[in-house]
């Protein structure tokens, strides 16, 4: 009798190995279908945040450049160039200048890539803020998107006194 107990615990540990297999076998192939779900996603709330991020500080520097770039002096407040503020689009950050100085830097979240359209300068690409609180280029697209996926990004186009965000149109 104790000899047939110990084949059916015996027995029944094998099954249990068995299930802890299968049981691990379908987590598997769950978290595969999952796992580029979620990536998708992230990579779609990301090029949206950062958008807004960089509409926002686009904005911001058009105030900044309106209250900063003149004198206190006389009435027709003459413009000092050195103080204009510009933005500097590098592919992974950008940055807020004030003539030589830096003001703030923000690092885009993994995954996500900024680009002037038509500009491919390894250094990145200045956009100067004029006296008129406008970018001294007029005309302008601005790409935020995921890596590989460029035309689904955001563009950011900066026309004469208007500034908008259009989604992808997709390849």
């Amino acid at each position: 009798m104790r000899r047939g107990r110990r084949v059916a615990e015996e027995a029944q540990a094998g099954w249990v190995l068995l299930e802890l297999l299968l049981c691990c076998v379908m987590l598997g192939v769950l978290a595969a279908a999952a796992v580029p779900a979620v990536r998708e996603l992230y990579l779609e709330a990301a090029v949206e945040y950062e958008t807004e991020c960089l509409y926002t500080d686009i904005r911001q520097l058009q105030v900044l450049s309106r209250t900063t770039c003149y004198l206190n002096e006389g009435a027709e407040r003459p413009v000092q160039r050195l103080r204009l503020p510009s933005l500097l689009l590098n592919k992974t950050y950008y940055q807020w200048r004030q003539g030589e100085d830096d003001l703030r830097r923000h690092t885009c979240l993994p995954g996500v890539y900024i680009a002037l359209r038509g500009r491919t300068s390894p250094a990145g690409d200045v956009i100067v803020f004029t006296d008129d609180s406008w970018p001294s280029t007029r005309l302008m697209t601005i790409d935020v998107f995921a890596e590989g996926r460029r035309p689904e990004g955001r563009h950011i186009l900066i026309s004469n006194g208007r500034i908008r965000v259009e989604r992808g149109k997709g390849s």
